[in-house]
């Protein structure tokens, strides 16, 4: 019996070991692409605030951001900002986090030239 017990100790272990350097790996691995797929995720959602569009390859989309939105600070409060062909300011996109149900909740407010 106590033969048994070790060897369930030492299998699961093992087991552990194994699945945790996978993981590890996959992590490293899969690390750049998905902090890509993530900066992809958040300029579709600041473009999709400007009713610009949001579809196309990630290459697209980058450019479409590149063109029309600039990271300024407006009154003390760091923003992305839409501009357009003429250098004039569209709308403004606010990034907010906060406590939600189950964990925090992040996102952007749309808002006018104006504020």
């Amino acid at each position: 019996m106590k033969g048994g017990a070790l060897y369930t100790v030492g299998f699961i272990i093992a087991l552990s070991l194994v699945f945790g350097l996978v993981l590890g790996g996959a992590s490293v691995y899969y690390g750049p692409r998905i902090e890509a797929n993530e900066l992809l995720a958040e300029r579709r959602a600041i473009l999709y605030i400007f009713d610009l569009e949001t579809t196309g390859s990630a290459e697209e989309i980058n450019d479409r951001f590149e063109t029309n939105i600039t990271w300024q600070t407006v009154s003390g409060v760091d923003l992305y900002a839409y501009i357009d062909d003429e250098n004039t300011t569209l709308g403004y996109a606010v990034p907010f986090s906060g406590a939600a149900l189950w964990g925090s909740m992040h996102g952007y407010l749309g808002i006018s030239p104006d504020l």
